[in-house]
């Protein structure tokens, strides 16, 4: 009789065993197929992630193409330095400028002088504006001069033309220096304070 009641407990005592084993093993299974999952999500999601990005990477390139490829070079023709710009911004420029190309920074001193030129000579109405004393041809004409003296003496010789600076300030050292020296040497006409010669009353 015992030994029938351990038999049974045994046998109890394995089927719960086995189950646990099964249990154990699907949930393992079940473990490993949703980490698989994920790794086929995540790789998914990286390759249409770097999909995205070269579909960018590619779409900036073509545009980049298409921009280098309506792109001139110009020279500006007051300082001589050369751009790269549209057709249209050339065409732009041109028409402001009397039809010379011009780059942005002879472009800005050149209306500066403009603005200078204005403030210089106010009117006498401020709701009136106030008038050109001269026109955008003549101050780039004006500007284009200047580049070109540059271009010849200063850019071609640094040295002669620190000379001739040099020189300048000198001359007009010594041309203060003798307008002082003559107008102190310029007789003044003091006019000494006279005796008054009204008649005197006495009491």
């Amino acid at each position: 009789m015992a030994s029938y009641t351990d038999e049974k407990e045994s046998s109890l005592m394995l089927s719960k065993n086995n189950q646990l084993l099964l249990q154990t093993v699907s949930t393992g299974v079940t473990m490993f197929e949703m980490r698989a999952t994920n790794l086929v999500i995540a790789s998914d999601d990286g390759e249409r992630a770097a999909g995205e990005k070269t579909g960018s990477d590619q779409k900036l390139t073509r545009d980049i193409q298409v921009v280098t490829q309506g792109v001139e070079s110009v020279r500006c023709e007051c300082c001589g330095m050369s751009e790269e710009c549209t057709p249209t911004y050339i065409r732009r420029i041109r028409d402001a400028f009397h039809g010379n190309w011009i780059c942005g920074l002879c472009s800005e001193a050149i209306n500066l002088e403009l603005q200078m030129k204005r403030e210089a000579h106010p009117t006498s109405s401020s709701s009136s504006p106030p008038p050109l004393m001269i026109t955008k041809a003549e101050a780039l004409a004006s500007h284009m001069s200047l580049c070109s003296k540059f271009n010849r003496t200063v850019r071609m010789n640094p040295k002669l033309s620190l000379a001739i600076s040099m020189r300048d300030i000198a001359k007009k050292c010594s041309q203060r220096r003798t307008t002082t020296t003559a107008d102190m040497a310029m007789p003044k006409n003091n006019i000494a304070r006279a005796i008054s010669c009204g008649p005197r009353m006495e009491l």
